[in-house]
């Protein structure tokens, strides 16, 4: 509980290990809850909250460990918190890349080391006690009530003291770190100088449009081949539909249909299955319970095959050799067994009969 007490304390300092893990961690977890609930705008925004609040304490406590003035202390937050706005704002995988500006202005910070000497614990010198949180043997220090007010007074102390010292990154003595190069100064003072400050926001712009650019156009094509795979598939139900013809409902849920050759096919809904078909005379193989039609008067008749639609809807075909003896099987039989699955034949006949096509085939 301590250590996320630490995350939005306003007082103490952060060394630039733990702002640049707090900044990271911000960002990722506002992406992932986008992602994680796309549909939910309540969530995401409730995640943009916390991570900027976050981020603003964060960088309160950076300016502190780097004896800056406060003019970025809600740059970092509110930069972010326009980029996310806009990220909840326009759903899609290339505006996510518009979270590298506000990564790369709050690591603009990160060039800045630390000017203070104190005590860290995973990154944190502040009144919030981590020491619990440390691998480090922890010290034994006797309890003060008057230790812990000047603790307190200690920190608030250093933030009154910043803005008077405002030119201290200026101005100050920098003479113990003459002898030591730092990476962090290093890359500002050659990236982010009054010469190249300009040239180096326009590459991290260009960049990010090139990344977002491609992201949407990756996006695009990928779109693009489901709805290829859609008319595709429309085509073929479409001509699965004409091959289909004489469709009758039978009384115990299931269907009788006539292929342009006058073959039978019999339909049914039954269990889910990712199976595409699951019995072909042609290579013998699959279900043996779908190889055969079997009715309660012991006559058999062989399917050519059965294949699956919409995941549950079976259709099995017969050969028109067997047509004239399969209907008049299901016209007068009480049953019938196909794929494991038992129907009822009751009433049929009749049902039949009314039906111009099956009717003129059972008086023949």
């Amino acid at each position: 509980m301590l250590f996320y007490r630490s995350l939005i304390c306003w007082l103490g300092c952060d060394n630039r290990q733990r702002y640049s893990l707090i900044i990271l961690s911000s960002h990722l977890f506002f992406l992932f809850i986008t992602v994680l609930f796309q549909t939910s705008t309540s969530v995401q925004v409730i995640a943009l909250i916390l991570s900027s609040i976050a981020i603003t304490c964060s960088t309160k406590r950076r300016l502190t460990d780097s004896n800056l003035a406060f003019h970025w202390l809600y740059v970092p937050g509110g930069v972010f918190l326009l980029t996310a706005s806009l990220i909840i704002s326009f759903q899609g995988p290339s505006i996510f890349w518009l979270s590298l500006i506000s990564l790369a202005v709050s690591a603009i910070l990160l060039t800045y080391p630390s000017k203070k000497n104190y005590h860290y614990v995973l990154g944190y010198a502040g009144p919030i006690d981590l020491n619990s949180h440390s691998r480090k043997p922890r010290q034994k220090i006797e309890p003060s009530f008057a230790s812990d007010i000047n603790h307190l007074e200690s920190y608030a102390a250093i933030d009154q003291k910043i803005e008077s010292t405002r030119q201290y990154h200026a101005h100050g003595n920098t003479s113990n770190h003459q002898h030591s190069i730092d990476i962090g100064e290093l890359i500002r003072e050659k990236l982010l100088n009054n010469k190249n400050a300009v040239a180096t926001t326009i590459t991290l712009v260009v960049l990010i449009t090139v990344a977002m650019l491609i992201t949407y156009l990756m996006s695009l094509s990928n779109s693009e081949s489901p709805a290829k795979i859609k008319t595709e598939t429309i085509e073929q139900t479409n001509e699965v539909e004409v091959s289909r013809q004489n469709r009758l409902a039978m009384p115990d849920d299931f269907e009788l249909y006539t292929t342009p050759f006058e073959g039978i096919i019999i339909s049914w809904q039954a269990d889910s299955t990712n199976k595409k078909e699951i019995w072909n005379i042609r290579q013998a193989i699959g279900d043996k319970s779908c190889e055969s039609i079997t009715f309660n008067s012991g006559s058999k008749y062989r399917a050519i095959q059965v294949s699956i639609e919409s995941q549950e809807y079976y259709f099995a075909e017969f050969s028109p050799l067997d047509t004239k003896d399969l209907l008049q099987d299901i016209a007068k039989r009480n049953k019938f067994t196909l794929c494991g699955y038992s129907f009822s034949l009751n009433g049929s006949q009749a049902v039949m009969g009314k039906h111009s096509y099956y009717g003129e085939k059972l008086s023949q």
